[in-house]
């Protein structure tokens, strides 16, 4: 028994040997998955380097290149590093994130870059060269203006804990066409940044989300223009003014939190779709209801969210001042409710879809009639809807003047002026009216062919360029001769329409022009973008009529002209640019 129980032990023994065998000439075959790791050091620093990755501590400043040399430099993806590094060391991860000191493409792969328990400090050559007399040299504690400028392999960037201060244009990036910064999407700011430089962020595409520490103060100018993909934002309780186009062009940009913000420059969040803001309790300037934005006490309207869901709002009874630009491009209203003590509307754009304006019976200072806002008895008409359906228009008999912030919108083809006496700005330019009508007892205006002149029709003052519509293409077959004793043609007379249309899947701007116009001799003034509108001039006078600066630009426009009249058209401020041809 002794004996066969040895066998038996002998035989598993040797089975086992031939299976660790085989598994160690199996491991040989294939390789170990494990990336190998290489140790680097010398008195510069020391880390390690498995396959991608890299961790460097940098012991003395300008040394990183010597840790990680050039035949590992544009293969490693994922890069910590610690201690102190100047100008030489960042020009080298910017090497190594895609970009030189020029700005030139390299074949680096950096996307990951940790710079927590780094300390960035003075020396070193520049680590970027704006141009040959703006070298950028690092600065103690601060993360320089263009530092990681075109490192377009960046995605995820951990900034140290101890900088004070992100520079101007750190991420930006321009390369020929592209403007765009496309890979970097997530920053990480320590919580002793003070202040963020202009454009800093600007052009960060791939930017979803970012920590704004509160110790944060100041954000210069544009610093996040044009990150689409941000879309909330909250502000540091320590900052107190938001500068000039801040966030403009942030159109996914919904939610704003504004902390303790007291002043909004002008732009801070031009061309976004934002839904609401939100105010700290504790802000001593502005305050929210339904995500619209107040002053403190609610008297005054800021601003209502561009892209707020609600068709309709009610001013609330509280306001007495809607301020500028308040409602200013405000797609979803179809109709907006002024409330009782609203003494003042300075926000008049209010989108593209209003049809109407609706005034509380209490209100002392507006009134409104079929969607048209006046002021309260209706002798001055203040605002027409953007969205109003109708063709045709009768002025109220009560009217005498249309304000400056009236604009008619394309719906609108015939206007009946009826007794307005007074007309301020330019309330036709590129509409889409074909035919003015002023009763005869006018004492002010008077029209003939549907062109609105003044009562002595020595002034024309505007054009039915509604018309042009209908001739194609570009409104060529039309022409219109101004009649003689008409001295003034005021500005926008002959303004175009305008619009946006797709060809050839492509959106291209169309402009119905007049073919041909002639302008009589007695013509002394041609008024501001008057004749913008206008392929063909046949100027009549030997003197040629003054151009209101600006006008429109009259470069490759054929002017035809007396032929005695040429060399003075060809040395007259306005008219040189043309192609002037004597006749």
């Amino acid at each position: 028994m002794d004996k066969v129980f040895m066998k038996e032990r002998m035989l598993c023994y040797l089975k086992n040997i031939s299976f660790v065998i085989i598994i160690a000439l199996l491991g040989v075959a294939c390789g170990d998955d494990k990336e190998e790791s290489v140790n680097v050091g010398n008195e510069g620093g020391n880390g390690t380097v498995i396959g991608t990755v890299a961790k460097v501590d940098v012991k003395k400043a300008g040394s990183l290149s010597s840790l990680i040399g050039d035949d590992v430099k544009f293969n490693i993806m994922d890069l910590t590093v610690t201690g102190d590094i100047n100008g030489d060391d960042i020009a080298l991860i910017r090497e190594m994130a895609g970009a030189d000191v020029n700005g030139d493409e390299t074949k680096g792969h950096l996307s990951k870059l940790n710079l927590k328990d780094a300390n960035i400090v003075a020396g070193g050559n520049p680590y970027y060269i704006y141009s040959t007399t703006q070298p950028c040299y690092s600065k103690k504690d601060i993360v320089g203006a263009y530092m990681f400028r075109n490192c377009n392999k960046l995605e995820t960037i951990v900034l140290p804990n101890n900088i004070t201060e992100i520079g101007g244009g750190v991420f930006g990036y321009n390369n020929g066409d592209k403007h765009d910064n496309t890979t970097l999407k997530t920053v990480i700011i320590g919580d002793k940044v003070s202040s963020i430089g202009s454009g800093a962020f600007s052009g960060c595409v791939s930017l979803a989300n970012i920590n704004l520490p509160n110790s944060i103060s100041y954000i210069d100018s544009g610093a996040f223009s044009g990150c689409i993909n941000l879309t909330s934002i909250d502000l540091p309780t320590n900052l107190y003014m938001l500068n000039y186009g801040v966030f403009s062009g942030c159109t996914n940009l919904a939610r704003v939190n504004l902390a303790s913000v007291t002043q909004i420059s002008e732009g801070a969040f031009s061309g976004c779709n934002i839904k609401e803001f939100i105010v700290s309790e504790d802000n001593r300037v502005y305050s929210s209801l339904d995500g619209v934005l107040f002053n403190k006490d609610k008297t005054e309207l800021v601003m209502y969210p561009k892209a707020k869901l609600s068709q309709n709002y009610v001013i609330p009874n509280s306001v007495t001042l809607v301020n500028e630009d308040a409602f200013g491009n405000c797609d979803n209203l179809t109709s907006i409710t002024i409330g009782d003590n609203v003494a003042r509307m300075n926000s008049l754009n209010i989108g593209n879809k209003l049809i109407e304006y609706i005034v509380t019976e209490n209100n002392t200072n507006y009134s409104s009639l079929d969607g048209v806002l006046f002021d309260k008895d209706k002798t001055d008409l203040i605002a027409y809807p953007t969205a109003k359906v109708s063709s045709s228009y009768i002025v109220p008999s009560s009217v005498i003047k249309i304000k400056k912030s009236v604009s008619f919108n394309s719906n609108l083809t015939t206007i009946n002026l009826n007794n307005v006496t007074g007309i301020e700005a330019y309330p036709f330019s590129g509409g889409y009216i074909r035919e003015f009508i002023v009763p005869v007892a006018n004492p002010s205006y008077s029209v003939e062919n549907g062109v609105l002149f003044n009562k002595k029709q020595t002034v024309l003052i505007a054009y039915p360029m509604g018309l042009m519509k209908d001739y194609e293409p570009n409104g060529q077959g039309s022409n219109y001769i101004i009649p003689n004793g008409v001295e003034t043609i005021c500005a926008y007379a002959f303004y175009p329409i305008l619009e946006m249309v797709t060809v050839d899947d492509a959106i291209r701007l169309k402009v119905y022009p007049l073919e041909t116009l002639t302008i009589p001799a007695s013509v002394q003034d041609i008024g501001s973008l008057a004749i913008l509108g206008v392929l063909n001039l046949h100027c009549k006078s030997e003197t040629p009529p003054r151009l209101t600066y600006p006008d429109a630009p009259l470069t490759g426009r054929n002017i035809y002209v007396p032929m005695s009249a040429v060399n003075a058209y060809k040395q007259a401020v306005g008219w040189r640019e043309a192609n002037i041809i004597g006749e």
